[in-house]
């Protein structure tokens, strides 16, 4: 017959051990969160700029200073908050197109005045843009821009001269001729 007791005998040390470090291991956790008032601590920073680099706040300056006559200007804006997936389509699939957007966000969006809708959405592309993963990103953001009739424009951080600027967005901001091919 198997004796349990004495197969165990050798390690009873390490087992009471491992015990006693379990004891104070919780006991220091459970005192850890009774002095901070029962609340666990956050741990975040305010930031100090909303802006992530600098040729981001110099453009906003550019594009208040062209536009805020005529538009809000919004920057770091959730693709989330500006498209949706297609209402017809499934919950699942709905779920995986949010999913794809949802932690995407665009450099500036200008907004029309009186309803707040979306006219036109900016990406600001510096160098990091010549990276595989972020012209990939480029060409996702592109396409669901095309898709879903949602104008976007490129601005490479090399051309950010007022001139540049506002005669990109103009031309993006531009009626689109009507095709009277059809008519």
């Amino acid at each position: 017959m198997f004796d349990l007791g004495a197969a165990l005998h050798p390690f009873i040390g390490l087992y009471v051990l491992l015990a006693v470090l379990l004891v104070v291991v919780a006991a220091a956790l459970i005192w850890r969160w009774l002095s901070s008032g029962g609340e666990r601590p956050l741990a975040y920073d305010r930031k100090q700029d909303l802006f992530d680099a600098k040729t981001e706040r110099e453009l906003f300056n550019t594009l208040r200073e062209l536009y805020v006559d005529r538009f809000y200007i919004f920057p770091q804006v959730h693709y989330s908050h500006l498209l949706v997936p297609h209402r017809g389509l499934s919950y699942k699939d709905q779920f995986v197109l949010r999913n794809k957007i949802d932690r995407k966000s665009a450099d500036f969006v200008l907004c029309d005045k009186e309803r707040v809708q979306a006219q036109l959405v900016i990406e600001l592309d510096g160098s990091s843009h010549e990276r595989p993963d972020r012209q990939a990103r480029d060409a996702f953001i592109d396409y669901i821009s095309e898709s879903s009739d949602l104008p976007l424009c490129h601005i490479k951080t090399s051309e950010m001269g007022r001139d540049a600027v506002k005669a990109k967005i103009d031309a993006k901001l531009a009626p689109k001729p009507t095709d009277s091919s059809n008519s």
